[in-house]
């Protein structure tokens, strides 16, 4: 009996590739043919701490990565859904069986693909050797759009654990920074942290423009939260004139038609009762 081999040196790919990453991270492999789901292993970081008799494996960020034999560029229009669903970060996971070496890609700028262009018809995966711009993570072209992926860290099987421990700070940093932009997704914020010089990329439109006004109040009953909290446990911290700005602008936001949110009014009301209040007396909640 006779088998292809381009499906076996794809089997091998992927073991190594799990063998490099438990060096790592846990592993997990959610099915059996992955191209089904998109993901070879979901996986989370660890770093150990703690002396050599009492070494300790600490769990930290997890994330989804899909394992290749090369890094060329691929099509994933059939996971655009899969990808946008993820509330995992994503990676592209390149191995090399002669140096037993895996490098990884990042696909930290998806949820901002998504939120700037929508669900694309078409799109092609493209890993990079070096790190992209905000101008430019992602091209349109006549057969859709490619998106970057950024290399990020670079694995061997013989690293030492210092060198694997620079690995993982990098890549669990970068997993917290993704974590934070597809929460903010799923949230309709659309204030994303970015890779790049301005650190921070506000994105308008469609959807932002349905939800900026409940995402503003309630940054501001945020603010009037802590501004009672200050008052009440840290005096010195406490600004009144700081407060009145903070009320003047909920009583001219009164003043437009559509009424303020109860979470909103309330605050308000106890941290007016807290700048009327003579020193001394106490102000209850209502």
């Amino acid at each position: 009996m006779t088998y292809i081999f381009a499906p076996r040196k794809g089997w091998q790919n992927e073991h190594l590739g799990l063998f490099i990453l438990s060096k790592i991270s846990f592993c997990a492999n959610p099915v059996t043919v992955s191209d089904d789901l998109g993901s070879d292993f979901f996986c989370c970081l660890f770093d150990i701490r703690g002396r050599a008799r009492s070494r300790q494996v600490i769990p930290l960020n997890s994330f989804a990565i899909q394992i290749k034999s090369a890094a060329t560029s691929f099509d994933v229009t059939n996971k655009v859904r899969y990808l946008s669903n993820l509330e995992l970060p994503y990676f592209v996971g390149v191995v090399d069986q002669h140096s037993l070496r895996l490098t990884i890609y990042s696909g930290e700028w998806l949820p901002i693909l998504f939120s700037e262009v929508g669900l694309p018809s078409r799109l092609r995966i493209v890993p990079m050797p070096r790190m992209v711009s905000l101008r430019r993570y992602y091209e349109k072209t006549a057969k859709g759009i490619r998106l970057f992926f950024p290399r990020v860290a670079t694995i061997t099987a013989s690293d030492k654990t210092t060198t694997l421990q620079k690995s993982v700070h990098a890549l669990s940093e970068l997993c917290r920074r993704t974590h934070g932009n597809i929460a903010t997704r799923r949230s309709e914020e659309h204030i994303y942290t970015v890779p790049t010089r301005r650190r921070v990329l506000i994105m308008a439109g469609e959807g932002s423009v349905k939800f900026f006004r409940e995402n503003f109040y309630k940054r501001l009953a945020e603010v009037c939260f802590n501004l009672e909290w200050l008052h009440k446990y840290r005096r010195g911290g406490f600004d009144a004139g700081e407060a009145r700005l903070y009320l003047d602008l909920i009583a001219r936001l009164r003043k437009r038609d559509e009424p303020l949110p109860s979470y909103l009014t309330r605050i308000e009301r106890r941290l007016r009762g807290i700048m009327t209040a003579k020193p001394g007396s106490q102000t209850h909640r209502p």
